[in-house]
């Protein structure tokens, strides 16, 4: 049975009894008044450092690799050359894909005349990326365009070429042919 406080010195000693009893547990598990609590200084770095390699590795392993930004290029490169085909099937029009250091082009023959189609999209090379390219200028109006590329027929079909991608020690080669197929290979075959 506890007893009833009366006044406020009632309630200091009830304190006192309430912790007289924590204090004398805490002595006997071996803390003692000097005895510090809580991690050392040391031992958060300890923690800080590994965390710091877990995430260093993390991020390391999620940045993609040279040859997946090179797969990722030539896959970019596809799809922006079919656009431009598909572009010269439903307008009618020649067009030609034009290759430069940064990234690549295209305009359309509209009589006799080439011109930059309204909201065209250049394509960009990724940043460290080297590209070279094939070019067959044995056709007649490969003397007209305004810088030697690749051209886009009304019918679907295009010119044939080479680009190769070089970044870092990766290599690749993606060649099309007449009717649009592509195909890649690691290193450059004749």
């Amino acid at each position: 049975m506890r007893p009833r406080l009366r006044s406020f010195s009632d309630y200091d000693q009830a304190w006192r009894f309430l912790f007289k009893g924590r204090i004398e547990d805490s002595k006997a598990q071996g803390h003692q008044k000097g005895e510090q609590k809580g991690f050392t200084l040391i031992e958060l770095m300890v923690v800080v450092v590994i965390v710091a390699i877990l995430l260093t590795a993390v991020v390391i392993s999620i940045q993609p690799s040279e040859s997946s930004k090179v797969r990722q290029q030539i896959g970019a490169v596809k799809g922006w050359m079919q656009s431009v085909c598909d572009r010269a099937t439903f307008d009618q029009h020649i067009y030609v894909m034009m290759p430069t250091q940064t990234g690549m082009t295209f305009a359309r023959q509209v009589k006799q005349a080439w011109s930059t189609p309204p909201n065209a999209r250049e394509l960009v090379w990724l940043d460290g990326l080297t590209v070279d390219w094939q070019i067959n200028d044995a056709t007649p109006l490969q003397q007209t365009l305004p810088k030697p590329g690749w051209l886009c027929w009304p019918s679907g079909e295009m010119l044939g070429g080479e680009l190769q991608f070089t970044l870092g020690k990766t290599q690749r080669t993606l060649r099309w042919n007449a009717i649009g197929q592509f195909e890649e290979s690691d290193r450059h075959e004749r």
